[in-house]
């Protein structure tokens, strides 16, 4: 079973939509490092996540800050990195026979 959090800023999604007028520059630069280093970080273990999108991106609050920082949800879709390309090399292969 895996961990889950609460995320009492709710996610990016959430945000984006409160904030019409778009959101400053130097909150969508951090936000993007963060969701950056959170994919390197995935790639690195060999996962790809297969359905990044602003509603599976939290966002909490930082210990000590008003600043918020955001994290990776949903990674039901998570794939090994290669698995796809394997399988899609077998289908090929299947089909020439």
């Amino acid at each position: 079973m895996a961990d889950t959090e609460y995320a009492p800023s709710g996610t990016l999604e959430t945000k984006i939509q409160k904030h019409r007028n778009g959101l400053l520059t130097p909150t969508v630069c951090s936000f993007t490092q963060m969701i950056l280093l959170g994919l390197r970080s995935l790639h690195e273990a060999g996962y790809v996540h297969g359905h990044l999108h602003s509603e599976n991106v939290l966002l909490f609050l930082r210990e000590g800050h008003d600043l918020e920082e955001t994290k990776i949800f949903d990674v039901g879709i998570v794939k090994r990195i290669g698995d796809d390309l394997h399988n899609r090399q077998l289908l090929v292969a299947s089909n020439r026979g």
